[in-house]
């Protein structure tokens, strides 16, 4: 799984078990204002389309789920515009089945390297320091499920 811009609903979280250990990588920006880092209401101008668990609560569910080892290797890359992007992956996961989270402080409900296609008032800022094309790309080249 490589999700940009993705978190658990909350209805599914206590109940959901995903059919067996997968790789996950899961980018999402703090500042996104419309799917909230820190769980909550999905908003859309003035329109609620849901609830989600905080990405935190949702890469710890995938790790626990895949059996990766407790504590994240944590790593930095220098951003853009005052952002910067904290790199968390958790391995040790069962049949290889790592975690990833690219967390962009500062980022928005946006693709990282893709384009400003609506007002940062509506979505938030575009990380340029990254590009999650590309970071998709290798993971799913070197992260084979079963070895």
């Amino acid at each position: 799984i490589a999700a940009v811009i993705a978190s658990i609903p909350e209805p599914m979280a206590p109940v959901w078990q995903p059919p067996r250990p997968m790789p996950v990588l899961i980018m999402n920006g703090t500042a996104d204002p419309i799917l909230p880092w820190e769980g909550g209401e999905i908003h859309i101008q003035r329109r609620i389309l849901g609830r989600v668990i905080s990405t935190p609560a949702t890469v710890a569910f995938w790790a626990q789920w895949n059996h990766c080892t407790l504590g994240p290797d944590i790593s930095w890359i220098p951003g853009d515009e005052g952002m910067r992007v904290r790199r968390e992956a958790y391995d040790g996961g069962l049949q290889g089945a790592p975690v990833t989270l690219y967390a962009i402080e500062g980022g928005g409900h946006t693709w990282p390297g893709g384009a400003q296609y609506l007002p940062e008032w509506i979505i938030g800022k575009v990380c340029r320091s990254i590009d999650a094309t590309e970071i998709i790309w290798s993971f799913f080249d070197t992260t084979r499920l079963g070895g």
